[in-house]
């Protein structure tokens, strides 16, 4: 009589699968139902209007839409589930535990969030569904009420943004590069679905404003970046990969034939070139700025392979190989994640971490062709299943039923639950072989940051979840 049957392996079918819905669940959750950022009330007659062009009868119940999400938050929930999942009351947070600040970086991928799923949705990558339509148009006002609340609010008068917004005033007026590559991938993400190449858009901001919008802080961080030229350059190794990233998708879809030239051949290979000077041999890259190995790796590959793609130089592809060389040695097969750096006892994950890495496959897998499937679904099981950073999960990937372990809503901690989405931070002790989730926190950067890597390496049924898994073609010239 034959044994029972050994229980399917993890692979990639099952990372994207996991990765879509985690996606969904993480922004789903900040940006309609938590309470976690300055309310945006849009009025009543533009709600009805998406609702017409959407078909749709009836929308959910006691929305909270965001036009400024909060740093971070305690995701618990506050209340007792009315037995209504489209009852949007029933997800509120602690409004007294938010860190109320709002910063570049929380907005900024909060904004590339909902462009990608509104790309998905627009996509009908899920066959037609009119609610997709809906969620796609709110998803997308929301980003552009999001872009207007930086500009009114944290602007500066060279066309930068400040560090922190806080209460109705500028908390710190501090100017930090790494908020400025953030929000211009926002802003040209942005820009891309303005174009109307996608449909189901109906926010009150036209595609020429959303470009002027990128072009000017693209104009802007060159300005201050030829002012003072350590501006990008010191930046530690993963921002700068990060910074890469964000440059070469801009020139995607910028229309400003000069702005594209000085980044294509100033701006990028600049940067290129300091990423290669601080990488060795071997491939590993200095780090720094607090960032681990491994993150710096990730996002590092990332950057290379964007600035491969759209200017065909050779030396970023060989220079993300070499970097990908180097991680692949800190590959921990029982704790199935990278050791986060050469030699540690104790394997500390952020979730932007993860991120970071889980960005960088995306990279090798659908910007380089690299066959690394296998290897991303690993990471993926152990950094985000098995280490308990994704704190909850709905019933489309098994609702606390299925053998990952992870709980569902209601039954997740405390009173009534918590929601389904990333906590900040967790902890791989290699000597016992456990994980634990050392910051329960939901810090929305990171979140948005990791849960944006999730959507763009998925497929759906064959398909990319996103348009071109958010990888910069070359740009025409």
């Amino acid at each position: 009589m034959a044994g029972p049957e050994a229980a399917p392996a993890y692979d990639i079918d099952a990372a994207h699968t996991e990765g879509y819905w985690y996606s969904r669940y993480n922004l789903g959750h900040l940006v309609m139902r938590s309470g976690n950022g300055v309310q945006l009330m849009p009025p009543k007659e533009k709600v009805m209007q998406m609702m017409e062009m959407s078909g749709i009868p009836q929308g959910p119940a006691n929305p909270y839409l965001v036009q400024a999400p909060y740093r971070s938050a305690d995701p618990h929930l506050t209340v007792k589930f009315n037995g209504n999942d489209n009852d949007f009351s029933n997800f509120r947070w602690d409004q007294a535990a938010m860190d109320r600040t709002v910063t570049p970086q929380a907005v900024g991928y909060t904004m590339m969030k909902e462009i990608v799923w509104s790309k998905s949705f627009a996509s009908d990558i899920e066959g037609p569904d009119p609610m997709n339509h809906f969620r796609a148009l709110v998803l997308s006002t929301e980003a552009a009420a999001q872009a207007k609340f930086m500009m009114t609010n944290l602007s500066t008068d060279d066309g930068l943004y400040v560090h922190a917004w806080k209460d109705g005033q500028v908390s710190n007026s501090s100017v930090l590069p790494q908020d400025q590559v953030v929000m211009l991938w926002a802003l040209s993400e942005l820009a891309s679905y303005a174009s109307g190449d996608y449909g189901w858009f109906a926010a009150p901001l036209a595609h020429d404003q959303a470009l002027m919008m990128a072009d000017g802080l693209a104009m802007a961080i060159m300005g201050r970046t030829e002012a003072t030229p350590g501006f990008l350059l010191d930046m530690p190794s993963r921002d700068l990969g990060e910074a890469l990233a964000a440059l070469s998708v801009y020139t995607g879809y910028t229309q400003n034939a000069d702005q594209k030239k000085l980044v294509l051949e100033g701006l990028i290979p600049a940067l290129a070139g300091e990423l290669g000077a601080r990488m060795d041999a071997q491939g590993r890259l200095v780090a720094g700025g607090g960032f681990s190995q491994a993150a710096t790796q990730g996002a590092a590959i990332k950057g290379l392979v964007f600035a491969y793609r759209v200017t065909g130089n050779e030396a970023n592809k060989e220079a993300a190989l070499r970097a990908w060389g180097y991680v692949e040695t800190l590959w921990d097969g029982t704790a199935g994640v990278y050791a986060s750096d050469p030699g540690a006892t104790v394997y500390v994950y952020s979730t932007r971490d993860v991120g970071d890495v889980v960005g960088g496959f995306n990279a090798l897998l659908n910007g380089l062709d690299l066959d690394v499937g296998q290897r991303f679904a690993d990471f993926f099981n152990g950094a985000v299943n098995r280490s308990g950073l994704q704190l909850a999960e709905g019933p489309p990937t098994g609702g606390g039923g299925d053998t990952d372990s992870v709980p569902d809503p209601f039954h997740a901690g405390q009173e009534f639950g918590q929601s389904p989405v990333l906590a900040t931070e967790a902890a791989y002790d290699v000597a016992t072989g456990e994980w634990r989730v050392i910051n329960h926190r939901f810090t929305t950067a990171y979140a948005m940051s990791a849960s944006n890597q999730f959507m763009w390496i998925g497929t759906w049924f064959g398909k990319a979840s996103v348009p071109g898994h958010g990888i910069p073609g070359a740009p025409a010239r």
